[in-house]
């Protein structure tokens, strides 16, 4: 549906006032923390300083090293070097969480949310924040765990503390959710800092969630192949990922971003088979973004791959445009028009 490219935010929301969409989920990275915040550190200060603060010192490690090394196989790497110390790798992980826990919300995070929840959109985010949560103050801890081989180790002690398997059920809401893709909740892909060891730092976490998805993606008779009804995640945050017309921003979808990047591929397939037994989804895949990140090396290959998987490009004027006018006016504007539609 719709064209392949817009060239303004202004022209995306106009064409697609006019199409029928069921179900509209948000994908947000951490772009929305570093609008107008001085606190909020990109991922390579916010590792830099964690390894600092657990007093991990690495003769390799320069600046220079720090900006160019895959952060995805930094966290990999300094464990390999630290072979057995498994405190040493569960205090780095606190150390990020005690960080990002100072964050506090702003302006764009409230209008998201407020726009979210007025019209029932599920918001999913790769931040290990709260700011998303905090925004709102009617907001609560939440869960819904589904029975069976995915339920969380016994010692994880999941009514309290999930600690390293943090539950893909897991949601932050206002009230107790039932259909993940018709109601608002916050959705942590990447764990959060409530539970710090939750968090996904390194490759082999990153590996690890993607063999769960696959799991639950291809996996035996309960499966999304085989059940799209109850399927494995179909209380989790794979529903609206997989089943809702899906909008992205603030995540920047580069090369380290290797699981959301596995995902779309997977979620472009299965839309894909829709086409192929007559059926339309109904469902579209949009990224907004600014020009700037589609320039030099690393903007022509994540268009490249965008355009590979089925996501449509949203150009933004500027970043207020994209983390402010967006939410305030395109977005509701949107999603009012099709609510009514729908009814």
């Amino acid at each position: 549906m719709g064209k392949n490219k817009y060239q303004s935010v202004v022209e995306f929301t106009r064409s697609v006032q006019t199409e029928k969409t069921r179900h509209v989920a948000l994908l947000i990275g951490n772009g929305i923390n570093r609008y107008k915040n001085e606190l909020a550190d990109s991922w390579s200060a916010l590792l830099r300083k964690s390894l600092s603060d657990v007093e991990i010192e690495l003769d390799w490690l320069t600046p220079k090293v720090l900006s160019e090394i895959s952060l995805l196989q930094l966290f990999d790497l300094v464990a390999n070097q630290f072979e057995g110390n498994e405190n040493l790798q569960r205090r780095l992980k606190d150390a990020v969480s005690s960080r990002i826990r100072s964050w506090k919300p702003a302006v764009q995070h409230s209008l998201l949310v407020n726009t979210a929840r007025k019209y029932s959109a599920p918001i999913l985010t790769t931040n290990f924040d709260r700011t998303l949560v905090l925004a709102d103050p009617e907001i609560e801890r939440a869960h819904q765990i589904v029975e069976g081989r995915y339920k969380p180790h016994y010692y994880s002690r999941e009514g309290k503390y999930p600690g390293w398997q943090f539950p893909w059920m897991c949601y932050f809401s206002n009230a107790k959710i039932v259909s993940p893709l018709d109601e608002f909740a916050i959705w942590h892909l990447h764990g959060t800092s409530e539970y710090k060891r939750s968090i996904r730092l390194g490759l082999e976490d990153y590996f690890s969630m993607a063999e769960k998805a696959k799991g639950w993606l291809y996996g035996g008779s309960k499966s999304l192949r085989k059940s799209e009804d109850s399927w494995y995640g179909s209380q989790s945050w794979m529903e609206p990922f997989f089943k809702s017309t899906l909008i992205i921003y603030g995540l920047g979808i580069n090369r380290e971003e290797l699981f959301i990047r596995w995902l779309l591929i997977k979620r472009n397939a299965y839309l894909k088979d829709f086409d192929k037994r007559g059926m339309q989804s109904g469902v579209d895949t949009y990224y907004l973004c600014n020009k700037n990140e589609l320039k030099g090396k690393d903007g022509r290959d994540k268009e490249l791959f965008l355009n590979q998987v089925g996501v449509k490009i949203v150009l933004a004027s500027s970043r207020r445009q994209l983390y402010e006018t967006f939410p305030k006016v395109h977005l509701p504007k949107w999603l009012n028009s099709n609510l009514m539609r729908r009814k």
